[in-house]
């Protein structure tokens, strides 16, 4: 029966995905792959259609998706780093050398059925770390607790937009990086030791993490500080990872990573180092927190309002003691002041703060123990609380699916522009 449903759910995902994708058409800013989405995936076709030879491309497919990317000084040039391309490359190169073909497409990287495999590629990877997520989560709650939470988690926050609306962003990539790190952690800890399969996914994780959107750089510490309960068990954790043999054992997958994408910066410059993002810049002096947090321009409990709950749940835990609590109370804080410091600190056009979806993973945890204090409690407390969260989780479902893409309102603090989204249908 377990099987049966998870299939029904796999089956119902990817059609959402795919019939949301309908109606967008291609080459339109609702489309898979148009602005930053473009400059994601143009590795593939650079690598294989156009050979890295600018004079290759139409004249017209820059502007055609958005200027996603951008042909500069005789050079394909994209300020994204490698990741996403790296993780839709099975998926492209199928499309390319046997769907597009097979069903009468230009093989042009730019076909219809890219466009689609880019919708697949997120579906999958969403899947992968849910599940990967539920394998997380058994170590600490019931089976029956772990779906709900992340059932709710999916559609009751901004994860389901970011694999079935925006699907060639990097945000679901990271998810799933971030669900296998966390699971990658958990069995190196209950095995007390770094090798083998284990240290070769650690270092392919880690390296992925950082070259699908390098402020993941600030997730590398779960390794070190997951379930630590003293500082002995730091000082192990320490000793376990940074000894000689593990290093060797973990790093050869992100030099490798690293190594390709200094190739491009190369290609680009003749210099393997380059900031790509030329302007774009943080400012810790004057972060933006409140406009993060609370405004109805992409703000993070606006659109996605049952985080209150996970970072509820982890207060508690902290209190109680539980392993993993701080990690994810500090990570919030963190991370926050530096998305607030960021030049655009809501993140261009988005549905809720896109920035924070990659660490959900540690978000449900929170969430999870949440419900389970919940359903400790009287019954009125409970329907009280159950009713609540079903509410929001269908409000915020509801909003993300009638959503334009981008905020209208007027300054940041626009809440007639949100009570109107809230009352559309």
């Amino acid at each position: 029966m377990r099987n049966v449903l998870f299939a029904a759910f796999a089956f119902a995902t990817l059609w959402l995905c795919l019939n949301l994708h309908s109606r967008t058409g291609y080459f339109t800013y609702k489309s898979e792959i148009f602005g930053d989405k473009a400059g994601y995936y143009i590795y593939l076709p650079a690598t294989f259609v156009f050979k890295f030879e600018a004079n290759q491309v139409s004249d017209t497919l820059s502007d055609a998706v958005g200027n996603g990317f951008l042909i500069q000084n005789g050079k394909i040039f994209t300020k994204y780093p490698i990741g996403v391309a790296v993780m839709q490359a099975p998926f492209f190169l199928v499309t390319h050398f046997v769907i597009a073909p097979a069903l009468g497409y230009p093989s042009n990287g730019f076909s219809p059925p890219y466009f689609k495999m880019v919708d697949v590629a997120a579906w999958f990877y969403m899947l992968l770390g849910l599940w990967i997520m539920s394998k997380v989560l058994a170590v600490y709650f019931k089976p029956k607790l772990v779906w709900i939470a992340l059932g709710c988690f999916l559609l009751g926050t901004n994860l389901w937009y970011y694999y079935a609306v925006e699907s060639g962003m990097s945000h679901i990539y990271s998810f799933f990086l971030v669900a296998a790190l966390l699971k990658i952690t958990q069995r190196i800890h209950q095995n007390d030791k770094v090798d083998g399969w284990l240290a070769f996914g650690l270092g392919a994780v880690a390296g992925m993490l950082l070259l699908t959107r390098f402020t993941n750089a600030l997730l590398l510490p779960i390794v070190l500080l997951w379930e630590v309960r003293s500082l002995a068990e730091l000082k192990h954790r320490f000793k376990l990872f940074l000894n000689p043999k593990a290093i060797a054992r973990i790093l050869p997958v992100p030099v490798l990573l690293a190594a390709v994408q200094m190739a491009y910066y190369d290609y680009l410059t003749g210099t393997p180092f380059l900031y790509a993002y030329e302007k774009e810049s943080f400012d810790f002096l004057h972060p933006n927190l409140l406009q993060v947090w609370f405004s109805p321009h992409n703000g993070l409990f606006v659109f996605a309002p049952i985080m209150v709950f996970a970072l509820v749940g982890l207060g508690r835990m902290a209190v109680k003691k539980l392993p993993g609590a701080w990690v994810g109370i500090g990570l919030f804080f963190i991370s926050s002041i530096v998305f607030a410091s960021w030049w655009q600190w809501y993140f261009g056009c988005a549905y809720g703060a896109r920035s924070f979806v990659e660490y959900y993973p540690v978000y449900i945890v929170g969430f999870a123990y949440f419900l389970q204090w919940l359903a400790s409690k009287a019954l009125l407390w409970r329907v009280a609380g159950g009713s609540l969260i079903v509410l929001l989780v269908a409000l915020t479902f509801k909003n993300g699916y009638v959503y334009k893409l981008c905020y209208a309102g007027q300054g940041d603090w626009d809440w007639n522009w949100f009570l109107d989204l809230v009352g559309s249908v």
